[in-house]
């Protein structure tokens, strides 16, 4: 494993693609929930439902911590070959995969302040990977 941190440009590409794929995995986590109830009949009328935002948010978050504490590596980050460890260079724990994902959230909300701290930091860290103890390490050519 190398222990260099990935650049900025690669870890922008590796966040887009993996919005691409959690837009898609909502995409099909609604019409889960959608076909059935139109195919009873109903009228379909979920935007405003609390409990199926509820189920999206768990959707998209289960994309981030399934792949993080399974291998380290989203599909973004698997196809821009980078990958997320502990301070100890192994695949991190729910605890602090579930830490980073809270703090990635609430800090990139203003401005991608969480993402842009990176920029300012000796060891090319995020603020919130610095805070949850992971590491973003480059993965050689194989």
């Amino acid at each position: 494993m190398d222990t260099r941190t990935p650049g900025i440009l690669r870890h922008l590409g590796a966040m887009l693609y993996d919005l691409l794929m959690v837009f898609a995995l909502l995409m099909v986590a609604t019409t889960v929930v959608i076909v059935p109830m139109s195919l009873q009949g109903e009228e379909v009328s979920i935007g405003e439902n609390a409990l199926f935002r509820l189920y999206l948010v768990l959707v998209a978050a289960g994309y981030y911590l399934w792949f993080w504490t399974h291998g380290g590596q989203t599909v973004g980050m698997k196809t821009w070959r980078f990958r997320l460890t502990d301070e100890n260079g192994e695949t991190p724990g729910y605890a602090a995969s579930l830490k980073r994902l809270v703090l990635a959230i609430l800090l990139n909300a203003a401005c991608l302040a969480g993402f842009l701290w990176r920029l300012f930091d000796p060891g090319k860290r995020t603020l919130y990977d610095r805070l949850s103890g992971t590491w973003l390490r480059q993965v050689p050519k194989s």
